[in-house]
């Protein structure tokens, strides 16, 4: 589990290793559904940082963009703070077009999810006001 998350917060060095974050990821939130109790383990030893990482600098890559919002998925149900802190939430809205709309609405439930439970009114400040000008966008139709 260990050398798993050390491939996803590794720096991209060739297009390879974009192939093989994207199976470490797929791993781990293979993982993540057979053990969900494993997810907390997971977040303190660095997943979320080093996929939000991945989300931000591997733009071209949207399979590994949709592994990762399947792992933000199964952690949110869980572990819906640490989503929230890591940043994920920003990251992913602004990729938000490039996603067919079943992995939209996989967004939008993970970010329910995470407001639901968002322990404080400064939680909601620092952390989803920022990214409430998207949602908004996302949601208007034209």
């Amino acid at each position: 589990m260990d050398i798993l998350v050390k491939i996803v917060n590794r720096d991209a060095l060739t297009d390879l290793s974009n192939e093989v974050k994207f199976f470490a990821v797929s791993c781990l939130t293979t993982l993540m559904d057979i053990f969900p109790s494993l997810v907390n383990s997971l977040v303190n030893t660095g997943l979320l940082k080093g996929m939000t990482q991945l989300m931000q600098n591997t733009m071209g890559f949207i399979d590994l963009a949709e592994a990762c919002i399947k792992a933000y998925e199964k952690i949110a149900l869980e572990n819906p703070s640490a989503v929230l802190k890591s940043g994920a939430i920003g990251c992913v809205l602004q990729q938000m077009d490039f996603f067919e709309v079943g992995t939209q609405q996989r967004i939008f439930r993970i970010i329910q999810r995470v407001a639901r439970h968002s322990t404080c009114e400064s939680d909601f400040d620092t952390y989803l006001l920022p990214v409430l000008p998207f949602i908004v966008m996302s949601l208007s139709v034209d």
